[in-house]
């Protein structure tokens, strides 16, 4: 139970920490140690991916440039990537005037000092921002779950805690590190939605001027890539950071750069204004009579010095991650006057007796509101305790509050300080502009130029960056394979080439071996070999006639079976011979068909028996007649029987003769 004090007793501590001075208050920012957000091994994964890709016209290679729309110019940051993000320059541009904000002419200038601010910027990936009215924003704990599902359980939970229609909006989400959970250690992500038309409406309008964005963010989670990325670091483990805006005060405790819980009370700088307009309208209120308390004329925090910018180190920054409520409506009009005095602080005794009599119950209503957040936290076991505090804060108010706070917490309350890397102009140009401009839109700036590997973009959503990987990881083994092809083939190429040298050392020593040898053939002993050929062949042929009835009764003896004898031959050598035999045959043989082997030339005629049985003899005169027929002795044959019994057979071949 955190025990609440009275707005009396509150106010008198108030008073003893307005008269110590602003030296007293508050610890000075140099005296935070200097901490470190852990790097998140998620989001580097994801950014060293990213870093091969070209993503809508920009890749990662030159850095981002956070672009935000103000009320009457834009306000340009860039920052380079790395593992070490710093800030490379900021600047303001000026509307020319008579153009609207929003403008088509608007978003042409915005082109035109683009190209003036950073002459690569189609190098650089370029960054905008939405606002939550209409989107939400989410932090989670995720259970550890398989790689593939993590998506899936991210878009349940956060449809369960505010539901979306998933084809009305675009989702995305970041893993940014680890949380304690009752039920052990959890993954911590931020996520938002915003509907499709309003991301449709908001990238049309930069495409039409020529400008590609490549993330789209909600405007609170980019203060948040502030320390996310780490350019910020927090001084303490567990901290609660507290931002004090217009319409609300944004409460978000962190530990180890991880968000465990965020609350959004609707009291702000509207609140504290009105209260300071409601004390100059009842100047008798028993709480202005309450009020005994000095604020120093010029006080010691201005709006640099509380924000911890001194000498060119150090800085401040801010960190809002909420979904933003209605605005808050003022029940009368805020003089000029009320905000400069909330912004910068009392001029004079009598400014400094208004916020006597207004500001402190307001303070002590934000500070119980804290002090129950952070108890919440600690009973829900989430910590087990906070170290500290960080605010952002109007200059005016800043010593005040950060009084109120460390004594209703009991714990160092600190003002947020820029100790991001910067370079030297960068520093002056973010210094400078700090004195001008509202700090929540140029620290919002450098948070879109940080925001790529850490905050959600609805431009390319975990989907999108899914299949970016899956080409990613295709391109890769395409390559890979190409690489091993290209090797395989120089390795082939290689092998040829040194197969054809060592044939080239092989022919080269045959035709020397080849030119060695002694000239064994000349023209002339072939042409006698010629001769001496044909003469061979002519002796050849005139012995052929004399030779061949011999060489075909050998050819009859060797393929004749056992079971068959040749019992006569008879060959004609000459046409003339062929034809008295065949017209004999044709004389004793009328009536039956006469064969034809003899007409025209040189033939023969053989008489034999078979013995045997019918079968075998007609199997051995099938075999006899088959290789008779395909010896190259006979060109053609006839074959007839001329009287059979039951043990033998005779028969009559008369066959032309080569």
């Amino acid at each position: 139970m955190v025990m609440m004090k009275t707005p009396a007793a509150a106010s008198r501590r108030l008073l003893e920490q307005i008269r110590a001075g602003a030296g007293a208050a508050p610890s000075t920012p140099q005296e935070a140690p200097a901490a470190s957000v852990p790097a998140d091994r998620f989001g580097s994964l994801l950014t060293r991916l990213k870093g091969g890709l070209s993503l809508r016209g920009g890749g990662t290679a030159g850095g981002a440039i956070g672009i935000v729309e103000t009320e009457d110019g834009f306000i340009l940051a860039q920052c380079s990537a790395g593992r070490q993000p710093r800030l490379e320059g900021i600047r303001y541009y000026a509307l020319p005037q008579g153009v609207e904000p929003g403008s088509a002419e608007a978003m042409l200038r915005l082109a035109e000092v683009l190209d003036v601010f950073a002459a690569d910027r189609a190098s650089m990936q370029l960054w905008s921002s939405l606002s939550t009215d209409d989107g939400e924003v989410y932090f989670l704990r995720l259970p550890r779950v398989k790689s593939g599902e993590l998506d899936t359980v991210a878009l349940l939970s956060a449809r369960k805690e505010k539901n979306f229609d998933p084809a009305q909006s675009v989702f995305d989400f970041r893993v940014t590190g680890e949380c304690p959970d009752k039920s052990g250690m959890r993954l911590a992500a931020v996520g938002m939605a915003q509907p499709q038309s309003r991301v449709t409406e908001h990238r049309r309008r930069f495409q039409q001027a020529g400008i590609h964005l490549s993330g789209l963010t909600d405007s609170s989670l980019s203060l948040y890539a502030l320390y996310a990325s780490g350019w910020l670091a927090a001084p303490w483990e567990r901290t609660i950071l507290v931002e004090v805006l217009r319409d609300m005060t944004q409460i978000v405790i962190m530990s180890r750069g991880a968000v465990l819980m965020r609350r959004v009370v609707r009291t702000g700088v509207s609140a504290l204004e009105e209260s300071m307009q409601e004390a100059d309208a009842a100047a008798d209120s028993p709480l202005a009579a309450e009020g005994v308390y000095e604020i120093d004329a010029a006080p010691d925090i201005s709006l640099l010095g509380a924000l911890g910018w001194e000498d060119g180190e150090g800085g401040m920054s801010r960190n809002a991650e909420a979904d933003v409520p209605p605005p808050h409506r003022h029940a009368a009009p805020v003089s000029r006057q009320t905000e400069d005095l909330i912004a910068h602080g009392p001029q004079s005794e009598e400014e400094a007796e208004r916020m006597r009599a207004a500001l402190p119950p307001v303070m002590l209503r934000l500070a119980r509101q804290l002090d129950r957040t952070r108890a919440h936290c600690v009973n829900s076991g989430d910590i087990s305790s906070v170290e500290g505090v960080l605010l952002v804060a109007p200059a005016g108010v800043m010593a005040p509050m950060l009084a109120v706070f460390e004594e209703e917490m009991g714990v160092p309350c600190l003002p947020l300080r820029l100790d991001g890397d910067a370079s030297a102009g960068a520093r002056t140009d973010l210094k400078e502009l700090l004195a001008r401009q509202e700090p929540s839109a140029v620290l919002e700036a450098i948070g879109l130029a940080l925001s790529s590997a850490v905050i959600p973009n609805v431009l390319m959503t975990y989907l999108d960056r899914r299949r970016a990987q899956r080409h990613l990881l295709l391109a890769r083994y395409c390559m890979a394979g190409s690489l091993l092809l290209a090797l395989g083939m120089a390795a082939v190429a290689v092998g040829e080439l040194a197969g054809w040298r060592a044939a080239s050392v092989d022919a080269a020593a045959l035709e020397a071996e080849i030119a060695a040898w002694p000239e064994q053939f000349t023209a002339e002993t072939l042409r006698r070999e010629v001769e001496a050929l044909r003469l061979l062949h002519s002796r050849g042929a005139a012995l052929l006639p004399r030779r061949l009835p011999a060489a075909i009764m050998s050819e009859l003896a060797h393929i004749a079976p056992a079971s068959i004898s040749i019992t006569e031959a008879s060959f004609m050598l000459n046409a003339e011979a062929a034809g008295k035999m065949a017209e004999k045959q044709r004389s004793g043989r009328r009536g039956q068909a006469q064969p034809d082997a003899g007409k025209g030339g040189r033939a023969a005629m053989f008489k034999g028996i078979a013995y045997g049985g019918m079968l075998e003899r007609e199997t051995a005169l099938a075999e006899f007649l088959g290789l008779l027929e395909d010896s190259p002795l006979v060109t053609s044959m006839n074959f007839q029987k001329d009287a059979a019994t039951d043990e033998r057979v005779s028969f009559t071949i008369t066959c032309r003769i080569p």
